[in-house]
């Protein structure tokens, strides 16, 4: 499954990020009565982590670098929640 960010322009929605899915692809789609900080946060911290989660190579050990990086994301996002 895969969550982004958009927005509805009335007549349609459009995605803020780059999608990678096929034509017709079937969707659901969730209209948020409000956005809060927690929640915004939150969104953020996701697409960090699946940023760092595709750069990472499930066969092989994960060098320090990265363990660094997503412990540093880890803690800046528990701050902000």
């Amino acid at each position: 499954m895969l969550s982004i960010r958009g927005t509805y322009t009335g007549k349609t929605i459009k995605p803020l990020a780059k999608v990678d899915k096929k034509p017709n692809t079937p969707v659901i789609i969730t209209f948020l009565d409000h956005e809060d900080e927690a929640s915004l946060a939150f969104e953020e911290a996701q697409s960090k982590y699946q940023k760092l989660a595709e750069r990472f190579d499930f066969g092989e050990t994960p060098g320090a670098g990265y363990a660094q990086e997503i412990m540093s994301e880890y803690r800046s996002t528990l701050s902000r929640v």
